[in-house]
């Protein structure tokens, strides 16, 4: 029997991963979805790398891992949270009653402090630097690369929770998956028709958050990850 193709996800944390993982039920009859956790933002975690560098990193420790050849793979679809990267500096503000951790808001990013405002200009400075590299690339060691975003982040679409504490997001992406758990058409339809959904092409979905506060706001664009998967149905058959 022929060793079936796999399309690789990569997701920033294993509660991501454990929330999403209907899609691998969405072509299970075609091929595999494996879906690969980077344990953190790679867009920030890496500054002395170039964003394609880093993300080659991540699709090498999956063939490594799971001993998938160049050949086995279909396309890789990485999935990031938007973490307000493209407001204007001005809309991160100092707030002497934010605890250690930055806070997330409709209209701004609020720390404790001048130097950690400094930091997450400066952290969002290089990340819409990465993100515009990388949603503008076709292609990662020669395999088919979409990235797809939640704004302004998973849990924020999810559980419309902006800042949801680390302790509560397993259960919170348990409960999720429960609720989709062997039905994928159901997980279709959450992520096609809600009031978060981007409509447009790639690019356009992307000229959208990098708009304004957009980065900020409950936005995603994950529905196009069905059209891809679709479109990758087609080939292979």
């Amino acid at each position: 029997m022929a060793k079936k193709k796999v399309v690789i996800m990569i997701v920033e944390g294993v509660s991501d991963e454990r929330a999403l993982s209907t899609i691998t039920q969405y072509v299970k009859r075609v091929f595999d979805v494996h879906i690969h956790f980077s344990n953190g933002d790679v867009f920030t975690k890496y500054s002395n790398k170039q964003a394609k560098a880093i993300v080659g990193d991540e699709i090498r420790k999956v063939m490594n891992e799971r001993k998938f050849s160049k050949k086995d793979i279909l396309a890789v679809i990485q999935v990031t949270d938007t973490d307000g990267t493209f407001i204007d500096n001005k809309y991160v503000k100092i707030d002497n009653n934010v605890g250690e951790k930055a806070l997330y808001f409709g209209d701004s990013i609020c720390v404790s402090d001048s130097y950690k405002a400094v930091q997450i200009q400066k952290r969002n400075k290089e990340k819409a630097h990465s993100l515009k590299t990388m949603y503008t690339t076709a292609k990662v060691m020669d395999i088919p690369y979409f990235l797809l975003y939640f704004s302004c982040n998973l849990d924020h679409v999810l559980h419309h929770e902006r800042n949801l504490a680390e302790e509560y997001k397993d259960s919170k992406a348990r409960e999720f998956s429960k609720r989709f758990k062997d039905k994928p058409n159901d997980f279709y339809e959450f992520f096609n028709n809600n009031d978060f959904v981007v409509e447009g092409s790639m690019k356009e979905t992307w000229e959208f958050i990098q708009k304004d506060g957009n980065s900020l706001g409950r936005y995603s664009n994950f529905n196009i990850i069905f059209t891809i998967l679709n479109e990758v149905i087609l080939d292979v058959e």
